[in-house]
């Protein structure tokens, strides 16, 4: 998805309920440029090879897992 198909995602999703805490972020969010906005790099092997061998299993972050981790912040305010 492209940066300007996800600004456009976010603020109807955020339009339609206002109760999501994402509200007072729209006005910052409608004035980033893409070249703003970029992730560095990341490098999880040192995690993964440490927990190999472990009963500890990391899921892909999707959708699901995301919105879980939103809620628990929106919960603590």
């Amino acid at each position: 998805m492209s940066f300007d198909q996800w600004r456009s995602e976010l603020a109807s999703r955020v339009a339609t309920d206002e109760n999501n805490g994402w509200l007072s972020f729209l006005p910052l969010i409608e004035e980033v440029d893409e070249s703003q906005v970029f992730m560095p790099p990341f490098d999880c092997r040192n995690t993964i090879e440490g927990l190999a061998n472990s009963d500890v299993y990391c899921p892909p972050v999707g959708f699901e897992l995301f919105s879980t981790y939103l809620k628990y912040f929106d919960r603590l305010g």
